[in-house]
């Protein structure tokens, strides 16, 4: 069986942790609060629903986004889920260096065995498409903090 695929970008930024984690956290928000406006602060197990659009066969499906773990100044995870699968999203600060360390990782698996072994090929190609993009969103936090 093919375990679940674990795709993972860094970057270093010269931003104290706390700067950093809290602009995350704002940016998180203003997702959440994109598909509920009722949120005002984020929490654990805090849930919304909206649709996504899957990696393998690019269907538009609903689900729901709930936010699994928030520890200050060290991580924050979220899980999306849908019929087919979960998608868990971590953003991990730590301090190396006199700089903070964000790292971002993405861990899918699916409930169908053809599924995960079909993620597994498209994972092939899908790894520059999310190492462009989380290179993207890591660097538009760098100049919010900067």
């Amino acid at each position: 069986m093919i375990e679940n695929t674990v795709l993972s970008y860094s970057k270093q930024i010269d931003c104290p942790v706390a700067v950093i984690y809290q602009e995350v956290i704002e940016e998180t928000l203003q997702f959440f609060k994109y598909y509920d406006n009722h949120i005002t602060q984020l929490q654990e197990q805090m849930t919304i629903k909206k649709p996504f659009f899957t990696k393998t066969t690019k269907e538009r499906v609903w689900g729901k986004t709930t936010i699994i773990e928030m520890k200050e100044n060290h991580s924050l995870k979220l899980s999306s889920s849908y019929a087919g699968g979960n998608i868990l999203h971590c953003f991990l600060f730590e301090t190396v260096n006199g700089k903070t360390k964000i790292e971002y990782q993405e861990a899918n698996s699916f409930t169908d065995k053809s599924k995960q072994v079909n993620f597994f090929i498209v994972s092939l190609l899908y790894r520059f498409v999310f190492k462009y993009k989380a290179a993207k969103r890591l660097k538009y936090i760098a100049t919010k903090v900067a």
